[in-house]
């Protein structure tokens, strides 16, 4: 995630003002996906809250519906923010998932705020390599 500012002051200060959803127009139940997205949701955002300064990002995955579902999730928040404002804005970002995604029957959703991001899939989107070797590399 990258942020930039010329002139307001964007460092430790949690703007809650800019939202963006990108809702995915498959179907999937709604009851049980909200339910599983919000216990995962929690649990995640602890997660994500708690790592160093530089690492506020937190992954899982979990199985519902019958187990016929598997969803994956991540958060993340800006390292600059403090932990009670990650808090918040992860908090915000499920509420705003749960109203523009999870209630309409969706594969996936993602929202996008400048200090945050909450992500769901049916579809792993985790599997991308966490450093390049040299084989990416000219």
């Amino acid at each position: 995630m990258v942020r930039y500012s010329t002139g307001r002051k964007i460092l430790s200060v949690l703007d809650d003002w800019a939202w963006y959803s990108f809702p995915y127009p498959d179907d999937v139940n709604a009851i049980a996906l909200e339910k599983t997205m919000d216990s995962l949701a929690s649990k995640l955002k602890e997660e994500a809250t708690t790592g160093d300064f530089l690492h506020k990002y937190a992954r899982g995955t979990i199985n519902y519906d019958g187990d016929e579902n598997k969803l994956f999730v991540a958060v993340q928040c800006t390292p600059n923010i403090s932990k009670e404002d990650c808090i918040k804005c992860l908090s915000e970002a499920s509420n705003e998932i749960r109203s523009c995604c999870t209630r309409k029957l969706l594969f996936e959703g993602r929202v996008v705020s400048t200090n945050c991001f909450v992500r769901y899939s049916h579809v792993s989107f985790f599997d991308a390599p966490e450093r390049f070797s040299d084989e990416y590399c000219d």
